[in-house]
């Protein structure tokens, strides 16, 4: 007679299917200035002892934390989490790559221990542009000697420093200093442009006297070439056209007693100006009854000698 044993099949050794570590995503994308993602590393089957794997970053534009993982035998399939932080910077770089180096595992069971695990790719989004924030771009300064000021901020951290030339539209106005240049250390601050008023003697009434900023200079190709914001100046005037007479009295005596008075503008003329004299009655004459000033004259005018003239009356 034939006898049949029944019995339960042996259970699996611990370590089957071993020596396999599984990392998953193996990419991640994150974004400035605080985007973060996570992975998770987990293992094929159930190791006889506890394997340890340390992360470390290819670069500045990642973290991970934790930065040592140990997966227990009895954590073999739930495995540890990593997770991974972008590191803001102020740079204009694009998107960059940061490579979390999961290294080789250490571990007693010498089926997981220097296992070459996955590395994890992560792209790091930007938030930054560069750009040239001019503050403000409307001034008023007055004749003869008014002043105002404006600045010039990056919005993003150069990578060279960047050179920023002035010019003025006209004569009406001028800046100093002449060109400015902002670096690594002064980006965000900013410097600071003063505007003058350039006085003249003419009365022209409000002037507008723009502030050009050139292209800017500079090795970092984001902001080379970038053409900031222009100042918009208006130069108020301080001068009114009018003749002065200085003195307006004089004293004189017959029989041919003299004295003199000026004649000037108050502005420079921008042609030439007559001036037409008579005198009220026949007690005193003038050496000129008419005469010319100009943008020459103007200023020093024209003296007028006025003589008594002499009568037989008491």
């Amino acid at each position: 007679m034939l006898v049949l044993f029944m019995g339960l099949a042996p259970a699996p050794e611990v370590g089957a299917q071993s020596g396999v570590v599984l990392v998953d995503p193996t990419e991640l994308t994150v974004s400035e200035p605080n985007g973060q993602g996570t992975f998770t590393i987990t293992l094929a089957s159930r190791p006889l002892s506890s394997v340890y794997l340390t992360m470390n970053v290819s670069n500045d534009q990642c973290w991970a934390s934790p930065a040592y993982v140990r997966i227990a035998p009895d954590e073999w399939d739930s495995g540890a989490t990593v997770r991974v932080y972008a590191v803001d910077d102020d740079v204009d770089d694009g998107t960059q790559t940061c490579l979390v180096q999961t290294g080789s595992t250490l571990s007693d069971d010498p089926d997981y221990d220097g296992l070459d695990v996955d590395d994890v790719t992560v792209s790091v989004q930007d938030d930054d542009v560069a750009g040239i924030d001019v503050s403000p771009t409307n001034l008023t300064v007055s004749e003869p000697s008014g002043s105002s000021t404006f600045d010039i901020v990056l919005t993003s951290q150069p990578t060279s420093t960047v050179v920023i030339p002035f010019s003025t539209s006209s004569g009406e106005c001028s800046v100093s200093p002449p060109s400015v240049s902002l670096g690594i250390s002064d980006w965000e601050t900013g410097v600071t442009a003063t505007v003058y008023a350039v006085d003249d003697d003419f009365q022209d009434g409000s002037q507008p006297c723009d502030v050009e900023t050139e292209r800017a200079q500079s090795n970092d190709l984001n902001y080379d070439r970038l053409n900031p914001d222009d100042v918009e100046v208006t130069v108020l005037d301080d001068d009114s056209a009018g003749v002065r007479v200085i003195p307006t009295q004089l004293t004189i005596s017959e029989p041919d007693g003299t004295d003199v008075f000026t004649v000037t503008l108050n502005t420079e003329p921008t042609s030439q100006v007559s001036i037409t004299l008579s005198v009220s009655n026949e007690e005193c004459s003038i050496s000129s009854e008419t005469f010319a000033l100009d943008a020459v004259n103007w200023s020093d005018g024209f003296v007028v000698t006025v003589t008594a003239v002499d009568d037989n009356l008491d």
